[in-house]
């Protein structure tokens, strides 16, 4: 999110990068990997929409729990699979309060009490 003021979301381009079978093989292994690790205890939040063309949010809420055994889960219609770089502004201002929020939850300050 701290990368959003300066990147203009109307720059970013709407059609996809290639995809090789060489990129789907190392992601499985990666799937695979994370499949076998036993889950950290660090809260981990989780942040899905119907927008994301590039990745299935209910597929990889389910390996969030692989990841960590303390997940928060949220579903935000309508965002892009860079969920802080939406072409609404509005959107991007709902994706970064809820994780401001879930941050400020679990205990973590803000940049300006460091």
């Amino acid at each position: 999110w701290i990368q959003y003021p300066a990147t203009d979301p109307h720059a970013r381009t709407l059609v996809g990068e290639k995809v090789t079978w060489g990129w789907v093989a190392a992601v499985s292994a990666m799937h695979d990997a994370l499949k076998a690790q036993t889950p950290g205890k660090v809260p981990l939040l989780f942040l899905h929409t119907d927008g994301d063309e590039i990745l299935d949010g209910k597929e990889l809420g389910d390996y969030a729990r692989f990841v960590s055994s303390n997940v928060t889960k949220h579903y935000i219609t309508g965002c892009r699979h860079d969920m802080l770089l939406n072409h609404e502004p509005e959107k991007n201002d709902e994706v970064l309060k809820l994780i401001l929020g879930w941050l400020s939850k679990e205990g973590v300050k803000g940049p300006g009490s460091w």
